[in-house]
């Protein structure tokens, strides 16, 4: 799986460069106060490792802060703010982590010394690279063929993520007035090769619409490609954009042909073993939770503890997603409203814990489409082509989807079908765990 989807060229030099700059800085601390002694520490005391320890906790505090979702700065003292949460967290886990085993541990001068160089230090780099650097990362320039409804998303797609390192020169095709709002006309196809002599853009990414009688100008894209010119399928740059598949230029002929977007036995049994494995530590591990929750539960509401909830799984089988009960009837009425302690279950994500028994059971994944019930996916999948496509997984408790779109309608529907079908794609062990952080740092959230 490339890395690049999830992680953009610019958001990947800004780790880089952070990465370095906080090694730097640990680094210097230790030479500055140890002096000559520093290498026989690094070396002969795994001294490198307490330095990395201590550098992918001031990392991991970026990513939790959200410090790498938006690289633009929108206000210093919102970033300094988020800096001092990130050292502070980075200085208690190197607290705890000298209590459970010093020798992973750097000095306590150390990294005091290093937390006051390197506050400033990564607020500076932050400040200017938000400024002017980031134009000059990965900045690539594309020229977009053709001007319909995939065009216009390519434009809308380039425009709302700058992190991209894509500079958009303008489309080719018939103009098409304001509905590729902030783009520029560059002429029709007959003039395309001018226009690429002109412009010398780094690639052309074709999304001539066929349905609407834009025919391609495949004579002009072949000479163009014979004279080394850069030239991509607009789906393909589609999917490498909004990391999710471009359902409205989906064909049958792909899921036929393209081997990625069936149901693979060889990922579906490794991801089944390790979801095993980790479902059955975490009943063990979490047992004492789930029985204090449990008791909560019983003292909000009469009635049964868990709920549970018929769903659509893997191949279409169906199955009962297990649940916290969080409602509680309102004598009289007979209405269901939610208890307090349901709308913190709900909240902190812990009403879905008893699901952990569906993973152990087989029926669900840590990683996976969003579970639907079989009513509605009836539905859904009469509405919208190639939905159930996504019962090639089994469902999961957060999934590629789960975190990028809410579902509460067909078209966040169709939505959430695209990156289901990008996951298929991409399925592997990096992307699980790419998207098992994501949930942690939403769950986790120290800068709301």
């Amino acid at each position: 799986m490339r890395v690049l989807p999830l992680f953009p060229s610019q958001k990947g030099a800004v780790l880089v460069c952070d990465f370095l700059i906080v090694t730097g800085f640990y680094t210097g601390s230790l030479y500055l106060l140890l002096g000559p002694s520093a290498n026989v520490y690094l070396i002969e005391s795994a001294g490198w490792l307490r330095v990395l320890i201590a550098v992918f906790s001031v990392i991991g505090g970026l990513y939790f802060n959200e410090l790498y979702s938006t690289l633009r700065i929108s206000s210093r003292v919102g970033l300094a703010l988020k800096l001092c949460n990130v050292f502070g967290l980075s200085l208690v886990f190197q607290t705890l982590l000298a209590y459970l085993n010093s020798s992973l541990t750097l000095p306590r001068r150390v990294v005091l010394l290093a937390t006051l160089v390197g506050l400033p230090l990564i607020m500076v780099w932050r400040v200017v690279y938000s400024g002017f650097l980031w134009k000059l990362f990965g900045q690539q320039s594309v020229v977009v063929v053709g001007s319909g409804p995939l065009a216009r998303e390519l434009v809308q797609a380039i425009h709302e993520s700058p992190e991209r390192g894509v500079r958009l020169a303008g489309y080719v095709g018939d103009p098409v007035g304001d509905n590729m709002p902030g783009s520029l006309y560059l002429g029709p196809f007959s003039q395309l090769e001018a226009i690429v002599a002109e412009y010398r853009p780094d690639r052309l990414v074709v999304a001539c619409d066929d349905r609407r009688g834009e025919a391609m100008p495949i004579e002009q894209l072949l000479d163009l490609r014979r004279n080394g010119v850069v030239i991509e399928a607009g789906p393909k740059f589609y999917e490498a954009l909004r990391t999710r598949i471009c359902a409205s230029e989906f064909r049958p002929e792909e899921y036929i042909f393209d081997q990625t977007l069936v149901h693979r036995p060889g990922s579906l049994a490794l991801q089944s073993i390790y979801i095993n494995i980790l479902a059955l530590a975490g009943i063990v591990l979490l047992s004492p939770v789930l029985v204090i929750l449990a008791i909560l539960v019983a003292c909000s509401t009469k009635g049964a503890i868990f709920d549970s909830q018929t769903c659509t799984g893997y191949l279409g089988i169906e199955f009962a997603l297990v649940r916290f009960r969080i409602t509680r009837v309102t004598p009289g009425t007979n209405r269901l409203v939610m208890t307090r302690v349901g709308r913190w279950l709900q909240r902190t994500h812990l009403q879905m814990l008893p699901a952990l028994f569906n993973l152990v059971r087989g029926e669900m994944a840590l990683v996976g489409p969003r579970p639907v019930r079989p009513e509605i996916s009836a539905e859904l999948a009469r509405r919208i082509p190639f939905y159930e496509q996504r019962y090639a997984l089994k469902p999961g408790l957060t999934g590629w989807s789960q975190i990028n779109v809410n579902a509460k309608d067909p078209l966040d529907a169709l939505a959430a079908l695209e990156y289901d079908l990008y996951y298929l794609k991409h399925l592997s062990l990096s992307l699980d765990a790419y998207i098992l952080l994501h949930r942690m740092r939403n769950i986790f959230s120290f800068a709301s």
